[in-house]
């Protein structure tokens, strides 16, 4: 039987997207019903992908100083240009400024945009990478489902242009599995890439995952411990890892693997202090 996951997959979270949000503003505090209140109005009032922005952009445009809504008012005057270089110039801009204060979705949005225009591969897989990360640290509900699907056209935009691109490929199988439920298409796209790639960081590290919420422990143990050795830098492989052990009853080897991540972790206090915790709750389990 499956066992209940004592790893923060919230820690691993944040160890992926937490460079992308270095520019963040802290939001002013709320109180849960009113979080809840502003979320039940908002769900009520979005019917399409333009309400959606809107509720973003509204909550955005919230948590910035005026210096920043007074750049994005005079770069929109530019998205009306003619001429379609400046025109996706501007939204390169709008891009920028939005990300650089924090709002990732915001930014995502308009190098969507800007990716319309140029229709090249490195432009939409740029977009909708912004988005995918951006979706996995999202709390409220419209914008998470909103980059989910921004980031989902984005990549098969990508991989029309560039059928090769196997990373593009990878993160779109995440986003249907995580992102839609769509688990079996994206188990599908991953095994394709398997064939082509056998090593691919983030392919194993997806599977390996799936297999321990499966409890096919027999499949993701291999597969984890041969992604550590490849990469023992990538420390959601040491922490999946332990938690395929741990939860296939092995302890000993369990505590064996953060052991061997707090070698490769040495000048991170934080995920020292955070792996030496979790050797203490699987000794006490």
């Amino acid at each position: 039987m499956f066992k209940k996951p004592i790893i923060p997959l919230s820690l691993i979270a944040l160890i992926a997207i937490g460079g992308i949000y270095m520019y963040s503003k802290k939001a002013p505090s709320e109180t849960k019903s009113e979080k809840d209140a502003v979320n039940q109005i908002a769900e009520s009032e979005v019917r399409n992908d333009a309400d959606a922005f809107n509720h973003i952009l509204k909550m955005a445009s919230g948590l910035v100083d005026q210096t920043v809504r007074d750049s994005v008012a005079l770069i929109q005057k530019e998205v009306t240009s003619a001429d379609k270089v400046q025109q996706a110039e501007a939204y390169k801009k709008l891009g920028d400024v939005w990300s650089r204060s924090g709002n990732i979705i915001c930014g995502g949005h308009y190098y969507t945009e800007k990716a319309k225009i140029t229709n090249t591969a490195a432009d939409w897989r740029f977009a909708a990478g912004l988005l995918f990360y951006a979706a996995g640290g999202a709390a409220d509900s419209i914008a998470k489902s909103y980059a989910i699907d921004l980031a989902i056209n984005g990549f098969n935009s990508a991989l029309a242009l560039d059928s090769t691109d196997v990373d593009s490929k990878v993160q779109l199988a995440v986003c249907l599995i995580d992102g839609k439920n769509r688990v079996m298409d994206g188990v599908t796209m991953l095994k394709q890439v398997e064939k082509i790639q056998p090593d691919h960081e983030y392919m194993n590290i997806t599977l390996g995952r799936l297999a321990i919420v499966s409890g096919q422990f027999d499949k993701a143990i291999p597969r984890l411990k041969r992604l550590a050795e490849l990469h023992p830098d990538n420390l959601e492989a040491h922490y999946y890892l332990a938690e395929a052990y741990r939860a296939s009853g092995d302890k000993v080897s369990s505590v064996q693997a953060l052991e061997n991540a707090k070698k490769h972790f040495a000048k991170m206090p934080e995920a020292q202090k955070q792996i030496e915790e979790l050797i203490q709750n699987i000794k006490k389990s």
